[in-house]
């Protein structure tokens, strides 16, 4: 048990830790490619429209904790003998609410064996404490054991399904995730290893601050989660509509899409603490305009690309198991531009502390996305669903672009905590690429 340790983090230059955030996201963005091209290669249709709406789930149960775990830990001091005994009953109910909602997912879905859904159920709880591992890399500022962390998740987890391959000459839905939950595992492993021991010392689970916990993480979370939420929703309506067969055509589409997700996942981990320093200091390395355009631009030609050479791709991306359309690949495109356009404005208006506003734009623009993807689903094609979404991302994020070019009522505070400028929401960037 810790009672008053307070160890001195040392905090290398922003860019430094940037770079590292664009490393683990580019790194991690790399692996769910990797993954998820063998799923949609080797499970057909049906098996990599169920895989996809597993990723789904963890990336759901993944923001969540993140956001009330993760964010709590980074800002208030865990270190605190009574948060830190709270912060350990939250990650324990987190994991059982995690194992609880993958079980759920898992029976609706219909393709897991009973016991792929028991190793859905374990992925999950172990993916949780492996992302509580990587929120306090990032709590300390440690971005580059970070990096290691997430190298040994990808190693891990490729390694798994390439020797489940070799052994059961064929890959199977219940294989790849339990070589997912195999490379989690390792990932906790290493992380136990890279931290000091003040880190990894837990104590009793206590409920005294749980309160001052959920005071401050509830709010977090239900913006966290508002995104992934929204997203798995539609593949549900997608599956209820149409049907698996469906979403894996749209999941392979947005799968084309995911190299320009990830640099714009490495993008905004760059922005969000180059504009809390920026904040900091009442200056603006780069401005929120310049920004939206090169990222919304960068989106716009990539898809250009995606969309001329979709016939190639589908041989490539699915071996013939269904076509990725051009229709769903332009509906993809719009709905990562949409994403990209938001989310300079997000990062400046959470360097100002002013996550109210972005949770409020992004309720509403999820509520519309969903309702439209739905009529689109319904009346129209499944492929039109992420437009659907993109209309309420366009509009919510136009919103929130028109409170960020707003000058900073905000005076400068030099003496704030550099990890919380940091590091204080790093969880915002609700990137959908990869679950990891």
């Amino acid at each position: 048990m810790i009672e008053d340790a307070h160890p001195t983090i040392r905090a290398p230059g922003v860019r430094r830790n940037a770079s590292a955030a664009v490393a683990s996201q580019l790194l991690n963005a790399g692996g769910s490619f990797v993954l998820q091209i063998a799923a949609a290669r080797t499970l057909g249709a049906k098996g990599y429209g169920s895989f996809a709406l597993c990723t789904a789930t963890l990336i759901l149960v993944s923001a969540v904790h993140s956001a009330w775990v993760g964010d709590t830990l980074t800002v208030l001091d865990r270190f605190d003998r009574d948060i830190r005994r709270a912060l350990v009953t939250s990650q324990i109910l987190s994991m059982a609410a995690s194992a609880i909602v993958a079980v759920a997912v898992g029976l609706s879905i219909g393709h897991l064996s009973a016991r792929g859904t028991t190793v859905f159920a374990a992925l999950c709880a172990m993916w949780v404490l492996e992302e509580t591992g990587r929120r306090i890399f990032g709590a300390r500022l440690q971005f580059w054991q970070l990096v290691i962390n997430d190298s040994t998740y990808v190693a891990f987890t490729l390694l798994a399904a390439l020797a489940s391959r070799l052994i059961l000459h064929r890959v199977s839905l219940d294989a790849l995730i339990a070589s997912m939950g195999a490379g989690a595992l390792a990932a906790v492993v290493a992380a136990m290893f890279q931290l000091p021991k003040e880190e990894r010392t837990v104590p009793r689970p206590g409920v005294v601050a749980l309160g001052t916990v959920s005071s401050f993480a509830l709010w977090r979370a239900g913006q966290a989660g508002l995104r992934p939420l929204s997203l798995l929703s539609m593949r549900i309506l997608i599956v209820a509509f149409a049907s698996r067969s469906a979403l894996a055509a749209v999941e392979a589409s947005r799968l084309a899409l995911a190299p320009v997700i990830a640099f714009v996942g490495g993008a905004s981990d760059f922005l969000l603490p180059l504009f809390a320093v920026d904040e900091r200091h009442q200056r603006r390395s780069i401005s929120v305009r310049t920004a939206t355009i090169l990222m919304v631009g960068s989106v716009a030609a990539y898809g250009a690309v995606v969309v001329a050479l979709s016939g190639e791709l589908t041989h490539l991306l699915s071996a013939g198991s269904f076509r990725i359309e051009r229709g769903t690949v332009v509906s993809w495109t719009a709905f990562t531009a949409a994403f990209a356009f938001g989310l300079p404005a997000s990062a400046v208006l959470v360097a100002r502390r002013k996550p109210r506003a972005v949770f409020v734009a992004r309720l509403l623009d999820s509520i519309l996305g969903t309702a439209v993807a739905a009529v689109l689903i319904a009346v129209a094609h499944p492929g039109f669903a992420p437009a659907g979404m993109a209309i309420g991302m366009a509009l919510g994020g136009a919103v929130l672009y028109v409170l960020a070019v707003r000058p900073s009522p905000n005076e400068p505070r030099p003496d704030e905590p550099v990890a919380e400028a940091v590091a204080t929401d790093l969880a915002v960037v609700e990137i959908e690429a990869a679950p990891w």
